[in-house]
């Protein structure tokens, strides 16, 4: 009975970490994009899985949330654990306050998804626009820098 409850309770321990928001800020404050946003180049679904990965890297456990865009076409961001249950969401949209120059986005801590994703693999698979062959795979290695 014993060894069946040790496991429950190491089957339920996190494997990775749930950061702080003082430590997810100083993360996202840190850092920025090394290039501009285009769309179907260098757009919001790149960044968030540059961000996806950046914080994986970190130890987090990211997810990549769509949420439908006023206007044409939807917006990726990414979902961050802060603890308790709680995340963040945090955004490459400029007119959501993100300055991509001197950072990797606006922390949200209200947000609408209406899908999530595990990986950038995952959302490109569903990108009509990749797998229609209207843009290239996703770049998100190698385009965070430290400020």
């Amino acid at each position: 009975m014993h060894t069946i409850r040790l496991l429950i309770l190491v089957c339920l321990i996190p494997t990775s970490m749930a950061g702080n928001l003082e430590e997810i800020e100083e993360l996202v404050n840190s850092h920025h994009f090394a290039q501009p946003w285009e769309e179907d180049v260098f757009d919001c679904a790149d960044m968030a899985s540059a961000n996806w990965q950046f914080f994986k890297d970190h130890g987090y456990n990211p997810a990549i949330a769509v949420r439908s865009d006023p206007g044409p076409g939807d917006h990726c961001y990414v979902l961050i654990p802060v603890g308790d249950g709680r995340v963040v969401g945090l955004a490459t949209s400029v007119r959501m306050g993100a300055n991509l120059t001197k950072n990797l986005g606006a922390i949200r801590m209200n947000f609408v998804f209406y899908r999530t994703f595990n990986n950038p693999d995952d959302l490109a698979f569903m990108d009509r626009s990749i797998t229609d062959g209207m843009r290239e795979p996703y770049q998100y290695r190698g385009v965070i820098y430290a400020n």
